[in-house]
């Protein structure tokens, strides 16, 4: 349900900066879709940041990055574990490189990201791309 909720939501949010409305008000339509989402689920916090181009347009916090302690979100310093969104973008745009020839799914993955550490075994980009390549999951506060 909330992969659900979440893809709705940039599915509604994201057009919103192609629009060539007034910034003002595209944002106020925006704070009000984000607003909902954020109640209906219940989240302690979470932020949004709209890009046009390189250009940030607009970037809100909403409710708290410490609960306990009443700290609210900032977007230019609160960090969130993205989890698995970060899986359906990656995909997407892993798809499009390979269809455009730019990466071998089959090639080692030090070909396109040499700094990272070699094994006792090859890894490949596919086997990144399909989390099968023994990397270990986040500890303790790590992001």
């Amino acid at each position: 349900m909330m992969k659900k909720s979440l893809f709705a939501f940039l599915f509604i949010l994201i057009p919103l900066t192609g629009f060539s409305q007034d910034l003002s008000v595209a944002t106020q339509k925006a704070d009000s879709i984000v607003q909902e989402f954020f109640i209906s689920n219940n989240f302690p916090g979470m932020s949004v940041s709209v890009f046009k181009g390189n250009e940030m347009v607009w970037s809100k916090g909403y409710g708290f990055a410490d609960v306990e302690n009443q700290i609210p979100v900032d977007p230019s310093v609160t960090k969130f574990r993205i989890g698995s969104v970060s899986k359906t973008l990656t995909a997407a745009g892993l798809g499009v490189l390979i269809q455009e020839d730019k990466v071998d799914p089959d090639a080692e993955i030090q070909k396109y990201v040499p700094q990272f550490p070699e094994k006792n075994y090859p890894i490949t980009v596919k086997q990144v791309a399909g989390h099968i390549a023994g990397i270990r999951h986040y500890r303790g506060s790590e992001f």
